[in-house]
């Protein structure tokens, strides 16, 4: 580490239908930065040992986050990242431990505002009128999805230039 400059602790989270890996190259450059890192797999992804079915709210699925956060040492203060769907993981990660966390970083990230927390997002979606019913429909049918054949997902492919489909964009640089 160079002179006046102190080791920050980076906790990646990833978005939906991703994992850790997601992070590999941002994590090298971290660590050759001389930085910690911690890119965690959120439940029943990645390499996470729980399945789909095994995890009833949003909450059970940033559990690993939430008992990370718990785990750390009293002093010890983290910049949290999220992509995608991480921003709704580290949202409630920064509710359940401000005093832990020294800044976060939304990439790409859902990103609830201070007056519309994680919690009361949940919460408003419950309480306006969607039920219960409607989604659980929505998320065995995103299940049934992901447990579909590659050729059979792959009619619903993004398209080159458009930001809708299954799949992933992604920048090619040349450097």
């Amino acid at each position: 580490m160079g002179k006046g400059r102190r080791e920050m602790h980076f906790v990646l989270v990833h978005g939906a239908c991703h994992g850790a890996w997601c992070w590999y190259k941002v994590t090298t450059l971290l660590k050759t930065a001389d930085h910690r890192v911690t890119a965690l797999d959120m439940a029943a992804s990645g390499t996470h040992p729980s399945q789909l079915h095994d995890i009833p709210s949003i909450s059970d699925y940033f559990k690993p986050l939430m008992e990370f956060m718990a785990s750390l040492p009293p002093e010890e203060i983290v910049i949290l990242v999220g992509h995608s769907m991480g921003g709704y993981c580290i949202s409630a990660a920064m509710e359940s431990f401000p005093h832990k966390v020294s800044v976060a970083v939304f990439c790409t990230a859902f990103m609830p505002s201070p007056d519309l927390t994680f919690t009361t997002l949940s919460a408003e979606l419950i309480n306006h009128e969607v039920s219960s019913c409607l989604v659980e429909k929505f998320k065995s049918e995103i299940g049934d999805f992901f447990k579909l054949p590659i050729e059979e997902k792959n009619k619903y492919k993004q398209q080159e230039g458009d930001v809708e489909g299954y799949g992933n964009a992604f920048v090619v640089s040349e450097e």
